[in-house]
């Protein structure tokens, strides 16, 4: 295995070098009576669990395992990053949710690819990156590569950072490949002073499994923002570039989420920011929350939403949003779906059929005095021309809390992951691999609730240190 770091230094305004798990399948069962567990229950049971045609629960009930992001991996299989027993994790599962291989990671992964166009050991080879707290002082400060052979032996590192800032990288595409070379796009954040900057690196990846740093960038022109997903649009030539990202200051907490195009020479062509909810905080998970296709880009994601009714820890409840972008930058479409008076959030999207597929969490909320959790896992279906939800399916038990983090749909099925079995705050939960049948009589969409609150103080959230729960958030 080889290790190369890079380091940047700060230049100019604009900054650049040249240069989880045992499985086990089960059925869904509530606790037993007698079970000692929280009396109350989700008052909005789940409406689609007949949907299921296979389940498998990964990683020890007493542990935290949770699948955040899975992907093809060439052969039929899935790759996925995730928590897996307590750690981060990188892995490989069959078509039932059995684990292949696993891969113990020493930092939070934030987005994997499958590298496809190489042969012999580097064959459907998975790439991932992240950010590692190479100081341990509690702080990621260095954003961190990783090459894996399909076997899961490591290949290769290749780590960047820069003087007086933190590194993180959030997400990762291929831009161009052959059988020889692949060309990578990485995309995070720089934390300077307190203050955040998007952050892009370009990278290779060669047949002989050797990365080599390319260029970096930092956008100081952007104070506050960073990249949280990227994607190539190849039947553009060259390729064209979409990423999304937000805003975020320990003052004012997160602001917009922001759809961007970037040129070939890493700068913004533009810019669209989705406003689902004025004046309130909205965010999306790393890796998996961006599509394209055609002249579209679709973006998945969460907001704060006042409610008549808002929580007692002085926050907001939250909502589902899901955005369309054309490729010329102007918004098509928000969508926030809000379908419980307690909260809605959305993770990733995926288009098969002329669907949108739309995965998250529903009706979830806890109880202050016990701590006890609840909530449901959501499938959203979404017309991709007007953004109307066709339908809303949710799954797990009305007695502890379940979320799909991921989906992939194959014919007339859907791979959907996350985790169940969370009953308490704080305390453990399964990774969950479920099998939908899509061919099941979809269950009509209630209307999206419209229930309107007063603002409220409170301290703006803070979850750059929360990435580790069972959404990846």
């Amino acid at each position: 295995m080889k290790r190369h770091m890079v380091k940047l230094a700060l230049a100019a305004s604009v900054i650049m070098l040249f240069s989880i798990m045992t499985g086990c399948e089960d059925a869904i069962q509530d606790p037993p009576d007698d079970s000692g567990d929280d009396p109350r229950v989700n008052p909005n049971p789940p409406n689609a669990n007949e949907m299921i045609v296979h389940q498998t629960l990964i990683g020890d009930a007493d542990e935290w395992t949770s699948i955040w992001h899975i992907i093809d991996s060439g052969d039929g299989a899935f790759y996925f990053r995730g928590f897996y027993r307590d750690r981060y994790a990188l892995g490989k599962l069959d078509d039932t949710g059995q684990e292949e291989w696993i891969y113990r990671s020493k930092y939070s992964v934030r987005d994997i690819v499958r590298l496809s166009g190489f042969s012999g050991d580097l064959a459907n080879s998975l790439l991932s990156v992240g950010g590692y707290d190479s100081d341990i002082d509690g702080e990621t400060d260095t954003g961190y590569v990783t090459l894996l052979n399909s076997a899961g032996n490591v290949i290769d590192e290749l780590t960047f950072s820069v003087d007086a800032a933190r590194v993180w990288l959030h997400a990762v595409a291929v831009s161009e490949t052959s059988d020889t070379l692949c060309h990578l796009l990485a995309a995070g954040r720089a934390e300077m002073a307190g203050i955040l900057y998007p952050y892009v690196a370009r990278f290779t990846v060669s047949s002989d499994g050797t990365m080599q740093n390319l260029d970096e960038m930092i956008f100081l022109n952007e104070p506050t923002m960073y990249f949280d997903n990227v994607l190539f649009d190849f039947a553009q030539s060259p390729s064209v570039c979409y990423l999304s990202g937000g805003s975020y200051s320990d003052d004012t907490g997160y602001g917009n989420q922001t759809v961007y195009r970037l040129s070939e020479v890493l700068e913004i062509a533009w810019s669209a920011d989705i406003v689902p909810e004025a004046g309130l905080q909205s965010w999306t998970s790393s890796g998996s929350g961006l599509l394209h296709l055609g002249n579209q880009v679709f973006l998945a994601g969460t907001t704060d939403i006042a409610k008549e009714n808002n929580p007692s820890g002085g926050e907001y409840w939250e909502a589902a949003v899901v955005a369309c972008v054309s490729t010329d930058g102007s918004v098509d479409w928000v969508r926030t779906v809000a379908l419980s008076q307690y909260s809605e959030s959305s993770d990733s999207c995926y288009l098969s059929d002329n669907i949108l597929y739309v995965t998250g969490r529903c009706s979830s909320h806890l109880v202050t005095d016990t701590k006890a959790r609840f909530g449901n896992a959501l499938l959203l279906k979404v017309d991709p021309e007007s953004g109307d939800v066709l339908s809303d399916l949710s799954f797990g038990s009305e007695h502890y809390a379940s979320g799909f983090n991921d989906i992939i749909v194959r014919g007339g099925r859907a791979f959907a992951v996350g985790y169940t079995n969370a009953r308490v705050v704080n305390g453990p939960y399964q990774g969950w691999f479920v099998v939908i049948d899509l061919n099941v009589a979809p269950v009509v969409a209630r209307p999206s609730i419209e229930v309107p609150g007063p603002a409220r103080d409170r301290q703006p959230r803070d979850r750059r240190h929360q990435w580790g729960g069972p959404s990846g958030e």
